[in-house]
């Protein structure tokens, strides 16, 4: 006969939850109106009576997310409905709940059956498909998970985090090769992975139905690249990449230049998610994502991660043509001299008068500066690139419906001096004065209306300017430290080992949960710190003498004591 294999034990001891908790994600759930979404398609079909456990298996998600030092696993939901209390089962309508064995096997079928009302584990046979029933699921329960009175901003900022995949890798004499969404040039070269001796290399075990090669057995793991970060260098990663949109400052600009004002303090809530396959497109992705958070919570500004704008007709300008306005980084290929064909020409996005000065006829653009700098040593790279702003043309109207802006030169805005146009010599001295060529055509300032492909990388502020760097660097670290909370003990997404589960599906539906908690968390810290103390009452300052008389206060307070008294008239004798 041949052997038995060696089953894991299942470690299904009850853990129960505080009653604070569970009546925090118990409002959550409600709130969310997921069960009336899964409900139908769960409990509609005919045939043998199904247990209806779908709120007990969404409060103990939610529950054991809210758990220091958890897993994301489905024996950790089971523990956490082992351990409610008879009456709680009853609220939940799970009164003949058994604990055991038994009891995880109902876990798991209905988790499968909510996967299974999705298609997205063949994510790649429709890849404009990305509305499934699991992220509709995600963004209610994220959603729900903030208050209606933490809605302080329509501003969101938008960045993708690698989570690596549960499977095992094998590995084979091939190379990984980054078969998704390009990025960088410098990224599109094949990765060696070095992690096995004699230079081995992940092993290809199928091509997917998106003609990507898989390399385990989750289904819908696929290569990515992902940055650098403190704990590893940049390199190739298999799993898939959690694209999150979190709420962010509200910004009011007066000048493109150095005019950024920035709102109230707000919570770095996550008001979005989307799973996606590593190198999936990331302009599809981003706008999809921005649709489906903006239904129920309107959005207004949006700070992206510059990953996102490598496809313009399909981010940027989309957002753009909704009224919406788009904060980003460039590429290197995307800054410096771009000509056109309308006497101006394109610098980093904005145009800018084609008059001759050092700071644009430079062969090398001014460096950009650095991130992990205070604002004062900023400064000084600002400088360099507000200067040349002076030649810019300045936003006159727009952008209409089609999306055409309309733009006034320098002299004509009155920003540069030059004896070409003698209006301009009326100016103030202290405005630079331009000596044009003699070939100079008058027409090459003025008005002139660009249409929204002629400016794809165009944004309201001077990119690498003080208004830049408070309207984007200053709000996009609300979704950096997004991606840290998720990371840290309390959630650990990072670890390939926190969530074990395969597929696109269950993977988003067990990191909603773990958003969800997070913002919970975020909100409690939120409030802990914005939280007005009592102070201990102190005597007040004693009032001094005064030390000058006859002062103009003193005269007027007399005549106003006299006129008071002769107006009472004389007083009433005693009776």
């Amino acid at each position: 006969m041949p052997a038995e294999r060696n089953r894991q034990v299942l470690n299904l001891t009850p853990a129960p939850s505080t009653s604070e908790d569970f009546e925090l994600a118990l409002s959550v759930i409600v709130r969310s109106g997921v069960e009336d979404l899964v409900r139908a398609e769960l409990y509609g079909n005919p045939g043998r009576h199904r247990r209806d456990d779908l709120r007990g298996l969404l409060v103990a998600g939610l529950l054991n997310a809210l758990l220091p030092a958890h897993t994301g696993e489905l024996t950790a939901v089971t523990r956490i409905m082992n351990g409610f209390s008879s009456r709680q089962r009853t609220r939940l309508g799970i009164a003949d709940w058994i604990p055991g064995p038994p009891a995880y096997k109902r876990v798991t079928r209905l988790f499968a059956a909510m996967a299974a009302l999705d298609n997205l584990e063949t994510v790649s046979r429709d890849p404009e498909r990305l509305d499934g029933v699991a992220h509709r699921i995600a963004n209610s329960l994220i959603l729900a998970s903030i208050p209606p009175e933490y809605h302080l901003s329509t501003s969101v900022a938008i960045d993708g985090t690698d989570v690596e995949t549960f499977a095992a890798c094998t590995y084979a004499d091939n190379e990984i090769e980054l078969d998704g969404d390009p990025g960088p040039s410098e990224q599109e070269t094949a990765y060696r992975h070095t992690s096995k001796p004699g230079g081995a290399h992940w092993q290809v075990l199928a091509i997917g139905p998106d003609g990507r090669k898989r390399y385990t057995k989750d289904p819908t793991a696929r290569a990515g690249h992902r940055s650098a970060t403190a704990n590893r260098r940049a390199g190739p990663y298999i799993g898939h990449e959690l694209h999150l949109m979190t709420q962010v400052r509200d910004c009011q600009i007066t000048n493109p230049v150095n005019g950024a004002t920035l709102g109230p303090r707000v919570p770095h809530l996550i008001r979005g998610a989307y799973l996606a396959e590593a190198g999936a497109h990331r302009a599809r992705v981003g706008r999809k994502l921005v649709e489906l958070a903006s239904s129920d919570w309107a959005v207004g500004d949006v700070v992206t991660d510059r990953g996102y704008t490598r496809s313009p007709a399909e981010f940027q300008l989309l957002l753009r043509a909704s009224g919406r306005r788009v904060f980003f980084d460039l590429y290197p290929d995307q800054r410096g001299d771009h000509p056109t064909t309308k006497g101006v020409r394109i610098v980093d996005g904005w145009p800018y008068s084609r008059a001759p000065s050092p700071l644009l006829d430079s062969p090398a653009p001014p460096p950009r500066p650095p991130r992990n700098r205070s604002h004062d040593a900023k400064l000084p790279y600002f400088k360099a690139y507000e200067d040349r702003a002076t030649y810019r043309w300045s936003l006159h109207a727009g952008p209409d419906a089609d999306g055409s802006m309309r733009f006034r030169g320098p002299f004509a805005a009155g920003r540069l001096r030059s004896r070409a146009y003698p209006r301009t010599m009326r100016g103030s001295e202290t405005k630079p004065l331009v000596d044009l060529p003699s070939t100079w055509d008058r027409a090459f300032d003025g008005t002139a209306t660009f249409q929204a492909a002629e400016l794809p990388h165009w944004q309201p502020t001077i990119p690498y300017s003080r208004a830049w760097d408070r309207a984007y660097m200053a709000r996009r670290q609300g979704v950096e430290s997004a991606n840290a909370g998720l990371k840290e003990a309390g959630a650990d997404i990072g670890n390939h080992k926190h969530i074990k589960v395969f597929g696109t599906v269950k993977r988003a539906l067990m990191l909603a949960f773990e958003i969800a908690a997070y913002n919970i968390r975020r909100i409690r810290t939120f409030e802990a710190g914005t939280q007005v103390l009592p102070t201990p009452e102190t005597p007040g300052p004693s009032a001094r003498a005064p030390r000058r008389v006859g002062t103009f206060q003193s005269i007027v307070a007399e005549a106003a004591a006299t006129l008071a008294r002769e107006a009472a008239g004389p007083p009433s004798p005693p009776p």
